[in-house]
């Protein structure tokens, strides 16, 4: 569970998170399509993420002057976005 509105940014920047796979101190700028659904908008922008520690991910998208540094799980799964949410409760997947 989530707390605040804004659950999907926790799912795109797992997702980024993941799929970089930075070492601690590590930095890429990625490109990525941005819907702004209240512009009424698709744009395409950068994102650029350093890898500061195992927890945590620092996030700067980059035309917006936008930066937080995300707290991630031992799985890869954003926890903490700070002043957007935080993960409130953990649901196993291991199903037996």
């Amino acid at each position: 569970m989530y707390r605040g509105g804004y659950p999907t940014y926790a799912f795109t920047n797992t997702l980024s998170i993941d799929r970089l796979q930075l070492g601690n101190d590590e930095k890429q700028q990625i490109k990525v399509i941005y819907l702004d659904l209240l512009q009424q908008e698709i744009k395409s922008v950068y994102q650029n993420y350093t890898r500061v520690s195992d927890a945590e991910c620092h996030y700067e998208n980059v035309p917006n002057d936008f930066e937080a540094t995300i707290r991630i799980d031992e799985e890869g799964f954003v926890i903490n976005y700070p002043e957007l949410f935080t993960r409130t409760a953990k649901q196993s997947l291991n199903r037996k």
